[in-house]
């Protein structure tokens, strides 16, 4: 997501240096490079080089798992099924019934919906 330079007297903790913050899948991830340990601008354009490089790796990183997820969710939409109602979360099923009408037995249809709970993981504090 972002590279970001810390000059002196910007960071609360007099930190001077680079920052790499990138956000993959769940989890952020951050990577601190630090120019007082490379007093020479050398060494600093070098850390500048590595911050990039992590940055690029972690960004494909995060790009693969966003089409993976794309990818899925498609896959899922994609189930033609004779239940799908085009809602996410409700199903339509047939109840069935059946009746003798003059000594002919009769089938009677009439459609229900089930809606899907998803119940979520709460702990009690």
């Amino acid at each position: 997501m972002t590279i970001r330079e810390y000059k002196e007297g910007e960071h609360k903790s007099n930190f001077i240096g680079l920052r790499v913050v990138v956000k993959v899948g769940d989890d952020y991830r951050q990577k601190y490079y630090n120019f007082k340990k490379a007093p020479s601008k050398e060494e600093r354009d070098k850390l500048r080089q590595e911050a990039k490089a992590l940055n690029g790796e972690w960004n494909m990183e995060r790009e693969l798992i966003q089409s993976r997820k794309d990818r899925e969710c498609r896959e899922r939409r994609r189930v033609s099924s004779p239940y799908t109602t085009g809602v996410s979360g409700i199903k339509m099923k047939f109840a069935s019934t059946g009746k003798r009408r003059k000594g002919k037995p009769l089938k009677y249809y009439a459609p229900f919906f089930v809606p899907e709970f998803k119940v979520a993981n709460i702990e009690d504090s």
